[in-house]
This record gives structure tokens, sequence and C-alpha cells, in this order.
């Protein structure tokens, strides 16, 4: 296999990277297929604390890390026998379908952007990003289906606390050898764009591929996503400021507002939009409600639920009992806390002895 035959869609999820997958992957050379997430257990094997298993990763990784020292090119040989296993898979599925090209989307790539750059140095690496309130309203709708506590739940905490911020901090150091594009540009450009894309690939654009559902139809696999993807045929412009609408409350928006803020003007700007037009957005929040015990806040939920404070798992736990069973679940709030927090106490105890 061609060291450059793989291509890399690399994204936050819900930035748009299925409809740029199978905008690709219409094309005569080009294939795709659900997100086959190959690179991940190897990619992050060497690194501390990435992988949880039964046979304790920690041993494992010390005992790889000790084998591969003796070695004169020491992990370099890893990624290249990691590479190895890869590219037989990759160039397998080319030969059994006839193409020359092979797109891999797995949106969390972006957690190993520094290995996958040294198993695979020549591939094409396409980053792709989407406005910051564009992509977290659609994690709202369709990751957590508007059940907000889980936004602090550990992958999609990651997501957003430290996505965009390791998209950039890779895209930077290998700029030279990447394609970056924004999901507003595809949509509104689409044929100007892809063919930019394909100049950087090395195919010819093919204008079919923005008709990309009658070449395509539904990608086989079960990581697909089931969303609004299907409902068109090319891409649409539908979805570009679909985000204010979605962002419908106080409590999506404080969490939103949070999200800006959290990213900064500095990141925002990097990947190319208008801080202070997004922090516009919010100017109708009020401050009694940003102070309000009623909310959820951005530093409890997202802060990793297993460094909450007493106070911020007591700060969570008033505002859902607040917002979703009123008077009520106040009185039973006061009657309940005492023994919530005996159980916070016994999780705590029990993690420190472990």
């Amino acid at each position: 296999m061609s060291k450059n035959n793989v291509v890399f869609i690399i994204s936050l999820p819900r930035s748009g990277s299925t409809m740029l997958q199978h905008i690709l992957g219409s094309h005569s050379e080009m294939i795709a297929t659900a997100e086959p997430w190959i690179l991940f257990p190897q990619a992050l094997s060497l690194k501390k604390g990435a992988i949880q298993s039964s046979y304790d990763h920690e041993i494992c990784r010390i005992a790889i890390t000790d084998f591969l020292d003796q070695l004169e090119n020491k992990e370099q040989e890893y990624y290249t026998a990691v590479r190895k296993m890869a590219s037989h898979l990759y160039e397998t599925f080319l030969k059994e379908n006839n193409k020359t090209f092979f797109i891999d989307k797995t949106s969390r790539y972006y957690q190993a952007l520094p290995e996958i750059f040294k198993i695979f140095p020549d591939a094409k690496f396409v980053f792709l990003v989407r406005n910051p309130l564009g992509t977290f309203s659609s994690f709202i709708t369709t990751m957590v289906r508007g059940n907000l506590s889980v936004l602090g739940e550990n992958g999609i905490r990651n997501d957003l606390m430290n996505g965009y911020k390791q998209l950039v901090s890779a895209y930077a150091e290998h700029q030279e050898k990447c394609h970056f594009v924004k999901y507003e540009d595809i949509v509104l450009n689409p044929y100007q764009e892809i063919q930019k894309l394909c100049n950087y690939i090395g195919v010819e654009f093919q204008e079919e591929m923005i008709q990309y559902q009658s070449k395509i139809g539904v990608l086989k696999g079960k990581l697909v996503d089931p969303k609004s993807i299907h409902k068109h045929e090319k891409p649409v412009t539908d979805y570009l400021t679909a985000w204010k609408d979605k962002l419908d409350t106080t409590q999506k928006k404080i969490l939103a507002l949070g999200f800006v803020n959290h990213l900064g003007k500095e990141l925002i700007e990097q990947i190319g939009y208008n801080y202070e037009e997004l922090l516009s957005f919010f100017k109708d929040i009020e401050s009694k409600h940003l102070s309000s015990s009623r909310y959820m806040k951005w530093n409890d939920l997202l802060t990793a639920p297993a460094h909450r404070t007493l106070q911020q798992q007591n700060r969570l736990y008033y505002a859902l009992c607040r917002q979703k069973k009123g008077v009520g679940g106040m009185f039973r709030y006061y009657i309940k806390f005492p023994l919530y927090l005996l159980r916070l106490l016994k999780v705590k105890i029990q993690r420190n002895e472990a």
C-alpha cells in the first residue's frame, strides 16, 4: 500500500465529518465506511492512563516500553509495526472494493494525533472544524438527547474540554502536510471547497461528488451518523444557524456561554471564528441567571466527576432538583440531601482506598 493512500478526516464529533466523508467517499477512486477505530488501541498503548482494561494496561504499557527500549529505534519500531498492521487492513479493503484511497473518519482520533502522525507521517490529514456553538448545540440535541447532565461524563467531557485545543495544537505542528477546512465553507461553497480537497488528495474533482447521496447511499456499519446526513442528497445550508434555535433555554445558554469562555478568544479565532460575535448571542442573559442556583454551571458540570468537590456535587444536585421537580422536588431535596451527601462521602472514601 502506498504510504499516502489513506485520508484521515480529523474533527470533533458533530462537526460535519459524516457529510464530508460521504462527499469524498462518492469519488470513483475513494471509499469510506463506518468509523473503523482501527488505530485507537495500538496508537494509545504507549500513552500513560489512556486505556482501561481487565489485564491492567499500565503494567502492559510498562512491559512494552521496557521491551522497546532494548531495540535500536525504540518506540519508532512499534509505530512502524502498527503502520504495517493498519496498512494491511486498509489495503485489503481497497483491493476488495477496487479503490485507491481509503477515507478513515473516526471522530475522536484527535485524542491520538501525535501518535497517528508517527504511524502515518505521509498520509493525508483533513482537519475539519465547525462553529463551536453549532457543535455544542448538536451535542445537546444528538449526543446527549437533551439530558444536559451527561455533558459532564468522561467521553463527551473530553470532547468539550480538550477537543479544539488538541486539534489546533496538532494542526499547528503539522500544517504544511494538512488541509484545513470549515464546515460552513463546505456547505456555502461546496464546489470550490471540494475542488481544493481533491487537489490536496491528488485526484480529479468529479461534480457528482456534491450529489453524494445518489453515489454512495448509506454507508455500511453500525457507527454511522443516524441523523440528518441521510435526509439530503447534497450539502445544505439548513444547519448553519440552527444552533440559535436549539439553544432555546436559559440553562442551555448558560452552559454554551461557559463553553465559549472555556475555549477563549485566542483559540476560537485560531479555528477561524469571531469570538465577540459568538459572545453577542448571550447578551440577553441576565446576571441574576448567571448567579442563580437554579441553573447548572459550566465549571461544576465539566469538572471530571471523580474530582468534583462536595460543594460542586451539591450545586448540581440542587439545580437538577429545581429544574425537574419544582416545589415538591425542593422539599424532597432537603429531606434526601443528607442521604445523598453520605453516598458522596462513601464513594470518595472508596476511591481514596482504591
